[in-house]
């Protein structure tokens, strides 16, 4: 049984996307450890595939500890699917014959690697980029092979989900990201829970951070702050779609199959947009997200929620 080290110390929607080769390396029969930031283990536990957590330091007065760890392993492999220059000094560290990277990491990194991956022709997507270390392993990736991300939810997270939520069936909101270029006006998301509530739709907006709504605060479920990540999935889970910015809710709900309306400014949902089929992206002119308005955005997601209750029906 070969052994896989994969380095990918943040973030959160990163680590999404890295999922599927866990995935795949678990099913072709490795071990697959995880070397991520601390905030993140909650997420790579309920993830069978990973059958270790390495706690990538955050600072340098974590750094000794877990150097540490990572010596007292050996691995036939390490991929650094992050490519800077902290997780590339981890991979060089690392007790293997292997060290693999991908040919558009920063910072000098790939001067710490024995293999650098070839990107196919017309690749884009972060997952497509990291899928392609696969063929070092001997794995294919080309039809029918499709990406598996192995989220596993608690039944103790689906509890939470049900206690506070209720039955599945509603709309999650995420409006939350930590880039302000990404974010859609406040008020928009107002507007658009009431319109939804009056047409008898139950709103759960989620999310990461301290936010000041507009007053009166609409009738939705506000779980902000108030989730751990499986917790956050199982209430995503449960959802018939979700509405989302560029942000990491909206890369779970892609990995939990979770329809998805995408809101864009600046990024290129090219390459970092929901990776499924049962997507709508919007974006506004510039790209500007301020070109959005809360009745067009609304009327698409009542014209999605309608097709999918035809669908169900």
């Amino acid at each position: 049984m070969q052994r896989v080290l994969i380095v990918k110390p943040s973030s959160l929607g990163d680590i999404v996307h890295s999922l599927p080769v866990a995935a795949a390396l678990a099913q072709s029969g490795a071990e697959v450890h995880f070397a991520a930031r601390r905030e993140y283990r909650d997420l790579l536990s309920i993830c069978p595939a990973v059958r270790r957590i390495l706690e990538f330091p955050g600072r340098l007065a974590g750094a000794a500890a877990f150097l540490g760890d990572l010596r007292r392993e050996s691995y036939d492999a390490v991929v650094d699917l992050q490519g800077l220059l902290r997780s590339a000094l981890a991979t060089a560290c690392a007790r293997t014959p292997r060290r693999i990277g991908l040919p558009d990491s920063r910072e000098g990194s790939v001067l710490f690697y024995d293999e650098v991956v070839s990107y196919p022709n017309g690749v884009r997507h972060a997952v497509d980029r990291y899928l392609s270390v696969l063929p070092l392993f001997g794995l294919r990736t080309d039809p029918p092979f499709k990406p598996d991300y192995g989220l596993v939810i608690s039944t103790a997270a689906q509890e939470f989900a049900a206690r506070h939520v209720g039955e599945p069936g509603y709309v999650v909101f995420s409006p939350l990201t930590r880039r302000p270029a990404k974010l859609w006006r406040l008020d928009a998301w107002a507007r658009m829970a009431e319109t939804l509530i009056r047409t008898g739709r139950r709103v759960v907006v989620v999310g990461h951070g301290k936010i000041e709504w507009p007053s009166p605060e609409p009738a939705w479920i506000n779980l902000i702050g108030r989730t751990d990540l499986p917790q956050l999935c199982a209430t995503i889970s449960r959802a018939r779609l979700c509405v989302t910015v560029d942000s990491a809710p909206m890369h779970l709900a892609a990995a939990l199959a979770v329809p998805v309306v995408a809101l864009f400014g600046p990024t290129d949902p090219a390459k970092v947009g929901p990776y499924t089929r049962d997507r709508l992206i919007l974006r506004g002119e510039a790209p500007n997200l301020a070109d959005l308005s809360c009745e067009g955005v609304a009327a698409v997601v009542l014209s999605e929620l309608e097709k999918r209750s035809d669908r169900d029906g």
